[in-house]
């Protein structure tokens, strides 16, 4: 005002009304008093949602990487002449597996394996006691489980050793002996050997018919050998109306699936199934690999 004054020039009040303006001193951001602005902040659901799409999106990303590579790898493979199966490594050396039997298996599973094995690959079998089951060991799995001798150049070699059920509650295989990485469960033990010498037995026919082999071998390791009365009746019933249509568990050939469940109903409590069960047996029955000591569908098939 003092220079307008000099200058003879008029003076005037702002026309702007400046109010004092607090700022603030944390962390998160406020309306401002002098220009009151509202700021709607995205809630805990929206901001999952997009925490998940972002994953999502790195998700489709990484498959693409992930075929990328694979695709090198298999032009690699075929430019050098080598299998990109991790399998194959096995397969060309000794493999030597030890397997812990409970004495309360009678190891038919093994013996059947064994037989269908044998004829794949130059294999041997020897069997031991351990000191908790030195005295348990029956005369029948005794007869089931022999030492075979190693032929010559053998490819695998089994080492079975029947233990007490509290040393070894259930079938467990040892593969590395380096790194001592346990495969439970008797399926899983068959699944393994198989896949590695007759794959035939596994997944020859396909992606379709592995999925089934798994699903028979899950169902009756774990649904019918350890379930109620009605998941057993349940797994019996789904049996029956799949061998409906089949001449086999996976479809018109013989599978490990099928082994491994004929075994079972034939030590099972059971005394009585269906007419499709019953002639899927018989048919079961003339594999060479199922000839064996006290496995007989006889009480399903004289009713």
């Amino acid at each position: 005002r003092k220079m307008a004054d000099r200058c003879g020039m008029y003076s005037c009040d702002s026309f702007v009304s400046i109010q004092k303006v607090t700022l603030p001193d944390c962390m998160y951001v406020l309306s401002n008093p002098a220009y009151p602005i509202t700021v709607r902040w995205p809630d805990a659901k929206t901001r999952r949602l997009g925490q998940i799409s972002k994953l999502e999106r790195k998700q489709v990303s990484l498959n693409k990487d992930i075929e990328t590579i694979k695709k090198q790898m298999i032009s690699l493979a075929q430019h050098y002449n080598v299998s990109t199966n991790v399998l194959d490594p096995l397969r060309n050396h000794l493999v030597d597996v030890s397997i812990s039997l409970p004495v309360s298996q009678s190891g038919a599973h093994l013996a059947a394996a064994y037989k269908c094995l044998s004829g794949e690959v130059a294999c041997g079998y020897r069997v031991l006691v351990h000191s908790s089951a030195s005295s348990l060991v029956k005369s029948d799995q005794k007869s089931l489980l022999k030492d075979q001798p190693n032929s010559s150049n053998p490819n695998l070699i089994i080492t079975v050793i029947w233990k007490s059920d509290e040393v070894c509650p259930q079938p467990t295989m040892v593969v590395s002996a380096h790194d001592q990485v346990p495969v439970c469960g008797m399926g899983n033990i068959l699944r393994f050997l198989v896949r590695l010498f007759a794959n035939e037995l596994y997944e020859e026919q396909g992606l379709t018919s592995s999925a089934i082999v798994d699903s028979w071998l899950d169902m009756f390791s774990h649904q019918f050998l350890n379930g109620s009365s009605k998941e057993k009746a349940a797994s019996l019933r789904q049996l029956n109306s799949s061998l409906g249509t089949k001449t086999f568990l996976a479809g018109d050939r013989f599978t490990i699936a099928d082994l491994f469940v004929f075994i079972v109903l034939c030590q099972s409590q059971e005394t009585k199934v269906s007419s499709n069960i019953q002639k899927w047996m018989r048919r079961c029955s003339s594999n060479e690999a199922l000839n064996l000591p006290g496995i007989s569908p006889q009480k399903f098939l004289s009713s």
